[in-house]
């Protein structure tokens, strides 16, 4: 009986299909698994690799990552800066869960798999259908650059996503819990720029004395060579408010940066990332929910609810007014605390 021309080079082993190229240009590719143990998946998988029979080596994958990040895709431009840095965050962040030395041919659909399964755990469905969609353009462009035969992030087994959340925020009690059980003074001031200023966590992180006048007691937050700002990101005037001011006089103005000015600014999108000493906290205090995100959200809806004018808060948190009337109109106790100016 002839062998079907699909079967060659197929066989198992074990219970797994394997698969043995055919000489190439006197070359003699290595047998491969094909990581399956069914017939008519190894054949289609086979059929990858006939078409592509040698690979362009790849290189470590952080290197593999920052050529992704400056090549830009077929008929379309570079990625902007700052998508360059939200990417680069999270690609390099699934690096650091690999066995180190993993390159672009070693990971494994399963290893993307554990690593969306991760992050829905430590976070929710939202962040990591972002985190699994960032991986997936990642090894399509390997694909397109033939250094992979197949892309390991389709496929994986996702939760349904739910409708977006209404904004979660803290009440003034769980606020003050929070900053009363913090011990570290670097922390303590991520907690009074978030929770009574709303900055963003870039904002924190990137914070400047510049920013602080303490004689007029105001922040004013304007671009600096590590925190541009945008129409979405605005540049803004926020009233300095009593426990912040009090924090403040005793911690003082520190340079270059408010936070951590020891901590020099590198590759990364952050220049020094709080979320473990924060999760920590958090977790003491039984509120793993809270994020710097929600503390933003929570400066913005205590305001609120307090009858400051959505215009207002929309100013001081630095978003447009459509937006804040969005996320906070709800909180408002009456229509009549919208002001014009």
């Amino acid at each position: 009986m002839t062998r079907s021309p699909e079967l060659k080079g197929i066989y198992l082993r074990g219970r797994i299909y394997w698969f043995r190229p055919s000489m190439v240009k006197g070359v003699q590719p290595k047998p491969m698994s094909l990581e399956t143990e069914d017939l008519g998946e190894a054949v289609k998988a086979a059929a990858l690799v006939r078409a592509s029979p040698l690979l362009i080596t790849s290189q470590p994958l952080n290197a593999e990552i920052e050529l992704f990040l400056v090549s830009p895709c077929k008929g379309k431009k570079c990625y902007s800066r700052a998508s360059q840095q939200a990417l680069r965050y999270m690609l390099r962040a699934f690096a650091r869960r690999l066995p180190r030395g993993t390159r672009l041919h070693d990971v494994t659909h399963e290893m993307v798999q554990a690593y969306y399964d991760d992050s829905l755990a430590e976070r929710n469905a939202h962040t990591a259908h972002k985190r699994l969609m960032s991986t997936r353009a990642f090894f399509r462009r390997a694909v397109d650059a033939k250094k992979l035969r197949s892309n390991p992030a389709i496929g994986v087994v996702t939760a349904i996503l739910p409708p977006a959340p209404r904004v979660l925020f803290c009440s003034t009690g769980q606020r003050d819990t929070l900053i009363d059980a913090c011990t570290r003074e670097d922390l303590k001031l991520v907690l009074m720029l978030g929770f009574h200023a709303g900055l963003r966590k870039q904002e924190i992180i990137q914070a400047v004395p510049a920013w602080f006048n303490m004689d007029q007691k105001f922040l004013d937050l304007r671009s600096t060579p590590t925190m541009p700002f945008n129409d979405h990101k605005r540049t803004r005037q926020i009233p300095m408010r009593k426990p912040l001011y009090e924090f403040l006089s005793n911690y003082g103005l520190r340079s270059p940066f408010m936070l951590r000015p020891d901590v020099r600014q590198g590759k990364d999108i952050y220049r020094y990332d709080f979320d473990s000493a924060l999760q920590g906290l958090t977790k003491r205090c039984n509120m793993e929910w809270v994020t710097a995100h929600v503390m933003r959200h929570t400066f913005a809806s205590l305001l609120v609810i307090n009858g400051i004018s959505l215009f207002k808060v929309a100013k001081w948190i630095g978003d447009s007014a459509e937006t804040t009337e969005n996320h906070y109109a709800h909180l408002a106790p009456t229509d009549s605390d919208i002001e014009e100016e």
